[in-house]
């Protein structure tokens, strides 16, 4: 599927104790052609980022991810789900919409 980018965040980057790290994430609409599109936040980590790299906002792009649905517990006992989509691959299409 054809993705628009919205925005590149910031890349972040430090060091654990498994050594440097890196990760960037980017917002795109998922469904161009609607009202009310879609947005996805992407996860881009390690050597992966440097794909994101001649990039805008405004570009369309075609994303491989995969996506992980993650629950947590709160105080009161109700549980909150968490999904977190990182990509493995991500290239520029020419494309108009």
């Amino acid at each position: 599927m054809n993705y628009k980018i919205k925005e590149i965040l910031p890349l972040q980057q430090g060091t654990s104790e498994r050594g440097n790290w890196q990760s960037q994430e980017v917002i795109v609409e998922e469904n161009m052609n609607v009202q009310y599109p879609n947005q996805l936040l992407l996860r881009f980590r390690g050597e992966k980022v440097s794909q994101l790299n001649g990039l805008k906002a405004g570009d369309v792009v075609e994303v491989m991810y995969a996506s992980t649905v993650r629950a947590y517990n709160t105080k009161d006992g109700r549980k909150i789900y968490n999904t977190e989509i990182n990509c493995w691959s991500v290239k520029k299409v020419e494309q108009v919409f």
